[in-house]
């Protein structure tokens, strides 16, 4: 996606905590994305060129700490030697969500203790959905793939109306740190 674009998925996050109904207006999940239509590398590069005209942005690195962009740079060089074009391809993806995620702070990130009530609840639902047999990655859907790679497959505790209340109280957290 588009730096430019981050703006507009924003809105619509936002819309759906105005509106009501999360679950309707899922904030994540394969649902919100439109994984059919396929731009053809060429196009994206052409088109990203006449936005950006370079990787990285000048606009991205203006506000970063000259150690950071050269800590981007190494990560850069060794994700363009991953053969495996998936694995390029999600490291890729996570990098550009680090370059786009403008920091705050100097060290990019402040470690602060969670509400423990919030806490105390998320701990209660992961023990007892890791009693209650967890739900494997690709049950029901065998093409899923969060990015965990091995032999082990990952286990998810669902709890998507916990992570609404999460985000609700965490909120005010993130604007201190961010200022607004």
């Amino acid at each position: 996606m588009a730096p430019r674009a981050y703006p507009a998925l924003a809105l619509l996050v936002l819309g759906a905590f105005v509106r009501g109904d999360r679950l309707k207006e899922r904030l994540h999940g394969d649902g919100l994305f439109d994984t059919k239509s396929v731009v053809s590398e060429s196009d994206r590069v052409a088109e990203f060129s006449r936005r950006y005209e370079s990787w990285p942005p000048p606009a991205l690195t203006t506000h970063e700490l000259p150690s950071y962009t050269s800590a981007m740079a190494r990560r850069e060089a060794e994700i363009m030697q991953i053969q495996d074009s998936q694995e390029r391809w999600d490291a890729w993806m996570f990098m550009a969500q680090a370059r786009l995620m403008r920091n705050f702070t100097v060290p990019q990130w402040e470690v602060i203790d969670a509400p423990k009530d919030i806490h105390a609840e998320l701990l209660a639902n992961l023990r007892t959905g890791m009693r209650s047999r967890p739900r494997r990655e690709r049950d029901g859907d065998r093409n899923a793939h969060s990015g965990v790679h091995g032999p082990n497959e990952p286990d998810f505790v669902d709890q998507e109306h916990l992570n609404y209340k999460v985000l609700d109280a965490l909120n005010p957290l993130h604007e201190k740190w961010a200022g607004v």
